[in-house]
Protein backbone atom coordinates (compact mmCIF):
# COMPACT_ATOMS: atom_id res chain seq x y z
CA UNK A 1 0.00 0.00 0.00
CA UNK A 2 2.82 2.78 0.74
CA UNK A 3 4.18 2.37 -2.87
CA UNK A 4 1.23 3.32 -4.71
CA UNK A 5 0.88 6.81 -6.33
CA UNK A 6 -1.89 8.22 -3.97
CA UNK A 7 -0.07 7.07 -1.18
CA UNK A 8 2.75 8.75 -2.01
CA UNK A 9 0.69 11.77 -2.90
CA UNK A 10 -1.01 11.91 0.93
CA UNK A 11 2.19 11.21 2.89
CA UNK A 12 3.92 14.26 0.64
CA UNK A 13 0.79 17.01 1.06
CA UNK A 14 1.66 16.00 4.92
CA UNK A 15 5.07 16.27 4.81
CA UNK A 16 4.98 19.47 2.71
CA UNK A 17 2.56 21.05 5.08
CA UNK A 18 3.61 19.57 8.97
CA UNK A 19 7.82 18.80 8.54
CA UNK A 20 9.52 22.00 9.55
CA UNK A 21 12.74 20.52 7.83
CA UNK A 22 11.67 19.71 4.42
CA UNK A 23 13.30 22.36 2.29
CA UNK A 24 10.41 23.60 0.58
CA UNK A 25 7.89 23.74 3.56
CA UNK A 26 8.09 27.36 3.57
CA UNK A 27 5.93 27.21 0.40
CA UNK A 28 3.08 24.87 2.46
CA UNK A 29 3.14 24.98 5.87
CA UNK A 30 5.04 28.07 6.62
CA UNK A 31 2.27 29.68 5.04
CA UNK A 32 -0.51 28.16 6.53
CA UNK A 33 -1.29 25.53 4.23
CA UNK A 34 -2.87 22.63 6.48
CA UNK A 35 -4.65 18.93 5.39
CA UNK A 36 -7.88 18.88 6.73
CA UNK A 37 -8.77 17.01 9.89
CA UNK A 38 -10.46 14.21 7.92
CA UNK A 39 -7.39 13.21 5.86
CA UNK A 40 -4.57 14.09 8.37
CA UNK A 41 -4.57 10.94 9.85
CA UNK A 42 -6.07 8.45 7.41
CA UNK A 43 -4.85 7.99 4.21
CA UNK A 44 -7.96 5.15 3.88
CA UNK A 45 -9.92 8.79 4.22
CA UNK A 46 -8.06 10.36 1.63
CA UNK A 47 -8.06 7.82 -0.74
CA UNK A 48 -12.28 7.46 -0.11
CA UNK A 49 -12.48 11.03 -1.31
CA UNK A 50 -9.73 11.48 -4.07
CA UNK A 51 -10.44 8.03 -5.53
CA UNK A 52 -7.56 6.07 -7.62
CA UNK A 53 -4.75 8.65 -9.52
CA UNK A 54 -4.83 8.57 -12.91
CA UNK A 55 -1.85 7.45 -15.31
CA UNK A 56 0.52 11.10 -15.74
CA UNK A 57 -1.85 12.79 -12.89
CA UNK A 58 -0.60 14.46 -10.22
CA UNK A 59 -2.56 16.41 -6.79
CA UNK A 60 -3.44 20.13 -7.72
CA UNK A 61 -5.18 22.51 -5.56
CA UNK A 62 -7.29 24.55 -7.90
CA UNK A 63 -7.04 27.64 -4.86
CA UNK A 64 -2.81 27.92 -3.87
CA UNK A 65 -3.77 29.34 -0.97
CA UNK A 66 -6.57 27.34 -0.03
CA UNK A 67 -6.05 23.68 2.60
CA UNK A 68 -5.79 20.39 1.14
CA UNK A 69 -9.24 19.14 1.31
CA UNK A 70 -11.85 17.17 -0.38
CA UNK A 71 -13.50 21.02 -1.73
CA UNK A 72 -10.01 21.89 -3.06
CA UNK A 73 -7.97 18.71 -3.99
CA UNK A 74 -8.56 17.16 -7.39
CA UNK A 75 -6.14 14.83 -9.53
CA UNK A 76 -4.55 16.70 -12.47
CA UNK A 77 -2.37 16.80 -15.35
CA UNK A 78 1.42 17.87 -15.21
CA UNK A 79 1.10 20.47 -17.38
CA UNK A 80 -2.11 21.76 -15.73
CA UNK A 81 -0.36 21.57 -12.83
CA UNK A 82 2.79 23.63 -14.09
CA UNK A 83 0.81 26.28 -15.26
CA UNK A 84 -0.55 27.15 -11.45
CA UNK A 85 2.56 27.57 -10.19
CA UNK A 86 3.38 30.53 -8.59
CA UNK A 87 5.99 31.71 -10.52
CA UNK A 88 3.75 31.07 -13.95
CA UNK A 89 0.42 32.58 -12.27
CA UNK A 90 2.66 35.82 -11.54
CA UNK A 91 4.09 35.69 -14.67
CA UNK A 92 0.60 35.65 -16.62
CA UNK A 93 -0.86 38.14 -14.46
CA UNK A 94 2.30 40.65 -15.40
CA UNK A 95 1.91 40.21 -18.92
CA UNK A 96 -2.10 39.40 -18.80
CA UNK A 97 -1.99 43.51 -17.45
CA UNK A 98 0.57 44.74 -20.38
CA UNK A 99 -1.51 43.06 -23.27
CA UNK A 100 -5.14 44.19 -21.41
CA UNK A 101 -3.07 47.67 -22.04
CA UNK A 102 -2.56 46.84 -25.53
CA UNK A 103 -5.23 45.61 -26.59
CA UNK A 104 -8.06 48.16 -24.65
CA UNK A 105 -9.59 45.00 -23.14
CA UNK A 106 -9.80 43.83 -19.12
CA UNK A 107 -7.13 41.56 -17.37
CA UNK A 108 -9.56 38.87 -16.62
CA UNK A 109 -10.85 38.54 -20.46
CA UNK A 110 -6.75 38.28 -21.02
CA UNK A 111 -6.05 35.58 -18.42
CA UNK A 112 -9.22 33.63 -20.47
CA UNK A 113 -7.63 34.08 -23.49
CA UNK A 114 -4.19 33.24 -22.78
CA UNK A 115 -5.67 30.12 -21.14
CA UNK A 116 -7.95 29.26 -24.02
CA UNK A 117 -4.96 29.66 -26.31
CA UNK A 118 -3.87 26.26 -27.31
CA UNK A 119 -0.40 25.74 -26.20
CA UNK A 120 -0.44 22.67 -24.20
CA UNK A 121 -0.43 24.65 -20.67
CA UNK A 122 2.49 26.91 -21.80
CA UNK A 123 1.14 30.25 -20.42
CA UNK A 124 4.34 32.04 -21.63
CA UNK A 125 4.35 30.68 -25.41
CA UNK A 126 0.91 31.63 -25.01
CA UNK A 127 1.35 34.94 -24.61
CA UNK A 128 4.05 35.42 -27.47
CA UNK A 129 1.59 33.42 -29.77
CA UNK A 130 -0.69 36.46 -28.58
CA UNK A 131 1.59 39.01 -29.12
CA UNK A 132 2.83 37.80 -32.17
CA UNK A 133 -0.72 37.83 -33.48
CA UNK A 134 -1.35 41.67 -31.75
CA UNK A 135 1.80 42.86 -34.03
CA UNK A 136 0.88 40.89 -36.93
CA UNK A 137 -2.49 42.31 -37.09
CA UNK A 138 -0.66 46.06 -37.08
CA UNK A 139 1.75 45.56 -38.86
CA UNK A 140 4.30 45.90 -36.28
CA UNK A 141 7.33 43.80 -37.10
CA UNK A 142 8.48 41.35 -34.53
CA UNK A 143 11.49 38.91 -35.54
CA UNK A 144 11.06 35.23 -33.89
CA UNK A 145 14.34 36.12 -32.18
CA UNK A 146 12.94 38.78 -30.34
CA UNK A 147 9.87 36.61 -29.42
CA UNK A 148 11.88 34.28 -27.06
CA UNK A 149 11.14 35.41 -23.97
CA UNK A 150 7.51 37.02 -23.03
CA UNK A 151 9.25 40.41 -21.63
CA UNK A 152 11.62 40.80 -25.12
CA UNK A 153 8.06 40.70 -26.92
CA UNK A 154 6.41 42.98 -25.16
CA UNK A 155 8.89 45.31 -25.31
CA UNK A 156 9.15 44.74 -29.36
CA UNK A 157 5.46 46.20 -29.30
CA UNK A 158 6.12 49.08 -27.33
CA UNK A 159 4.87 47.64 -24.03
CA UNK A 160 7.71 47.84 -20.79
CA UNK A 161 7.00 45.33 -18.22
Amino acid sequence: MTQNKEYKAWHNMKTRCYNENFPDYKYWGGRGITVCERWEHSFENFYQDMGQCPNGHTLHRPNNDGNYEPGNCQWVTWAEQNGNRRSNVLKQRRYSKLMALMLGDTEREIVKWVADTDCDGNKSQAVRRIIREYAKDRDLPIPDAQLASVQSAAKAVGIQG
